[in-house]
């Protein structure tokens, strides 16, 4: 991760274990990366599992993973596919996830 040069890139799986996506940057095995994930209503979500308020309405939450793996896809490699495994989750942000995919079914 650099955070001189984020990179944004939208999931093409996403769990509570892991999250794989498309970037045109190649990441080693082993690399740990710090994600934030922005779902719909990320906030109203989180609200209906804490009883505390905030000024602010988050938007995003993090996760720690450590690439797995990075494929070179579509025309001449310029994309790699990265698998991540999520190391670091917030419990209540890890219900959210859950309840979002849910929905998805």
């Amino acid at each position: 991760y650099n955070e001189d040069r984020p990179c944004k890139a939208q999931s093409v799986h996403i769990s509570p274990y892991g999250i794989e996506f498309q970037v045109p940057d190649d990441y080693e095995s082993g690399t740990l990366l710090k994600i934030d994930v922005t779902l719909p209503n990320y906030w109203n979500r989180k609200q209906q599992f804490v009883d505390y308020a905030r000024i602010d309405a988050p938007k995003t939450f993090k996760i720690l993973a450590k690439v797995v793996q990075s494929q070179e896809v579509g025309k001449r490699g310029k994309k790699k596919l990265v698998t991540a495994q999520t190391l670091n989750i917030d419990e209540v942000d890890e219900q959210v996830l859950r309840e979002y995919l849910k929905e998805g079914k």
